[in-house]
């Protein structure tokens, strides 16, 4: 993910006129455990026209998801947080709601993320990446809906 440099003179911009090639309408939870990446996805998400809920853990997902059921159409899942890891945050999700797309990110390749999550996970996208990646993988599993299979690549 490319973040903004402190100071840098000039406020960072988000792929001005890229939010005008498409928008989505779905509602996104945005699991990571570092604050400023929530916001960072959430700002980024929100001008392509997503609505993004955010959770800074596995536990505040699995509630989120379980209390909000038909509203969340897709997880954005960090692979990598304290306590409840993402692979763990993943299985309680699909405890939750089996037909759940999420996307897995990390600074691991998608091979990693594969052996690590198996088969159901819907997409995968590696750090660092730029709002318009995400939200076209994001807009590319919402339109396939169905998970990914270990010989199956998640490229758009």
């Amino acid at each position: 993910m490319f973040l903004p440099v402190a100071g840098a003179g000039k406020p960072a911009s988000i792929e001005p006129g890229a939010a005008l090639e498409f928008r989505g309408e779905a509602t996104i939870l945005v699991v990571d455990d570092e604050e400023v990446i929530q916001r960072t996805l959430k700002a980024a998400l929100e001008r392509y026209g997503y609505t993004v809920v955010s959770a800074s853990s596995g536990e505040e997902a699995a509630r989120i998801v379980q209390e909000m059921r038909d509203p969340i159409e897709l997880v954005l899942l960090d692979m990598t947080m304290p306590v409840l890891s993402g692979e763990e945050t993943f299985k309680r999700l699909q405890a939750i709601r089996r037909d759940l797309p999420v996307i897995a990110t990390s600074g691991y390749n998608e091979v990693e993320a594969l052996r690590r999550f198996g088969d159901g996970l819907s997409g995968f996208i590696q750090k660092p990446f730029t709002p318009r990646q995400l939200a076209e993988r994001i807009r590319a599993v919402l339109e396939r809906k169905k998970p990914m299979t270990a010989g199956e690549s998640d490229r758009t």
